[in-house]
């Protein structure tokens, strides 16, 4: 479901994904210019299509106001 998820994203977004997956049970996802509130949804929507599971560090001030609970 996340696989499809993600494709339909990026399908949306008129993004896709270059390239082949990295074979290695571990990798970094850098998301990137930051030129808009996108990137992250970009990246996770880039990291199922992929068939990673990924975990991703925010600031704390993201997490306050309605996000406080997440």
């Amino acid at each position: 479901m996340r696989k499809f998820l993600g494709r339909l994203m990026l399908k949306i977004a008129r993004y896709r994904v270059v390239g082949t997956p990295p074979t290695s049970p571990v990798c970094v996802l850098v998301a990137a210019p930051h030129a808009s509130n996108w990137d992250f949804p970009l990246m996770i929507s880039m990291a199922w299509c992929s068939g990673r599971d990924p975990v991703w560090l925010g600031k704390k001030e993201m997490f306050s106001g309605p996000l406080g609970p997440i």
